[in-house]
């Protein structure tokens, strides 16, 4: 493996690490959308270098891509609020090719490195991000579904709408899979039963793939960089 396939993943989690800390708090602070859009830009691209050992799932994910970049700048000139949907669903069917792809090469490998670790700990933040375009999908479809109506979300209140629905989609994802829990989610009976699901996915997947894998690890020996 060549040194720059041996940090892929790494490169992927320090772009989901910024994207999830760094995004909604820049989307905050600032007055426009250059930062915000750096931000997403990272994550976009290292979801790009983390699939390009395989050629044509890459030039997939990189079509995606570039189609959902167009979007969201077609919603930003004013083009429409529509464009801010079709992102989101483009952004989902890329995330989810991308998790799947690592899961795929984790999976099928022969030995256990520290490489591959960090690509199974992506995966469940990849999981998270997925499950918020999710709830963004069902909550756009059916308003008050997902989100308690009504109800102040503090540090939202002066974003544009469209990035105020995502980053409090994400916040519940990432609450929920992590069992953290949260009064923000509406008391219907798709939201409990989607926040169930994600909640068992989450921690089935902690329990059985990244134990497996460290388990596996300490049998054999100390982790191969």
């Amino acid at each position: 493996m060549s040194r720059y396939q041996g940090v892929r993943f790494w490169i992927l989690f320090v772009g989901l690490l910024t994207f999830l800390m760094l995004w909604p708090l820049a989307d905050e602070l600032s007055s426009h959308q250059i930062a915000p859009n750096i931000f997403r830009n990272i994550l976009l691209l290292s979801c790009i270098l983390a699939v390009s050992n395989n050629a044509r799932i890459a030039i997939l994910v990189l079509v995606l891509v570039l189609a959902l970049v167009l979007s969201r700048w077609l919603f930003e000139f004013g083009f429409g609020t529509v464009f801010v949907s079709v992102s989101h669903g483009l952004g989902f069917v890329m995330v989810l090719i991308v998790a799947a792809s690592i899961l795929t090469e984790v999976l099928r490998a022969r030995e256990v490195t520290a490489h591959l670790v960090v690509g199974a700990v992506c995966v469940y933040l990849l999981l998270a991000v997925t499950w918020a375009f999710l709830y963004y999908a069902i909550e756009v479809l059916a308003p008050g579904t997902i989100l308690v109506r009504d109800q102040a979300f503090s540090g939202t209140g002066t974003l544009p709408a469209a990035d105020s629905e995502g980053i409090k989609m994400l916040y519940i994802s990432m609450a929920t899979i992590t069992t953290l829990g949260n009064s923000d989610i509406a008391v219907t009976f798709l939201a409990r039963q989607m926040a169930t699901v994600e909640a068992i996915t989450g921690q089935l997947y902690l329990a059985v793939l990244i134990a497996r894998l460290i388990g596996f690890s300490s049998a054999t020996g100390p982790l191969r960089p």
